[in-house]
């Protein structure tokens, strides 16, 4: 119980320094998707928008390890999932938004 917390921990704090370098320093080559079609005056709102789409996913994975060893219900993994769903849902939608192929 004592592994999963701190690997969970691991990977959400992981994931928000992922993501806060993507938002914060427009880290944009982190991104392991392709982002050629991203013009220069699109870069700033789109890796703030990816970067919150990460660090989303990193909070959810956080939240969750802290909830399932707290409460050992099987429950808790939703967190992670509606987080993961939320932030899936913000990088398509960033992606199609400031893709340059419309």
């Amino acid at each position: 119980m004592l592994f999963m917390l701190i690997l969970m921990l691991l990977v959400g704090a992981a994931l928000l320094a992922l993501g806060w370098m993507i938002a914060k320093h427009e880290r944009i080559q982190l991104l392991s998707v392709r982002t050629e079609g991203v013009s220069e005056k699109d870069k700033a709102p789109f890796c703030r928008r990816m970067g919150a789409a990460t660090m989303l996913i990193g909070v959810g994975c956080a939240v969750t390890g802290v909830v399932f060893c707290a409460t050992s219900e099987s429950w808790s993994w939703l967190i992670f999932a509606g987080c993961f769903l939320v932030g899936l849902v913000m990088y398509l939608s960033a992606m199609r938004r400031f893709s340059a192929r419309r």
